[in-house]
């Protein structure tokens, strides 16, 4: 499964940066949260089908230049490299389904 890195907004009207990926242990998909604002839903909460993509999977390369060169925040910095590390290997990996 390729992973989808976007946008969404709660009930309340906070705006999430997230990315949803494949689930472990066979479990459909999971929404990791990499920037939610104070006082946010939890992640569980959540309605994935109106997340607003940013990037797909298949631009992994691209999003890892943006997020080394142009953020700023160091934590969410380090966070989106991490997810696009992830992504890299688990997209290469024989045992990934689609």
């Amino acid at each position: 499964m390729t992973w989808r890195l976007g946008i969404l907004t709660d009930r309340a009207g906070h705006v999430h940066l997230g990315a949803v990926v494949a689930g472990t242990n066979g479990s459909g998909r999971e929404y990791i949260d990499l920037l939610a604002p104070v006082g946010a839903d939890a992640v569980g909460e959540l309605d994935l089908e109106r997340l607003s993509e940013l990037v797909h999977g298949e631009q992994l390369s691209d999003l890892r230049r943006v997020a080394e060169h142009c953020i700023e925040d160091a934590r969410l910095r380090r966070r989106i490299v991490a997810l696009t590390h992830e992504a890299a290997v688990s997209e290469s990996s024989p045992a990934t389904a689609a």
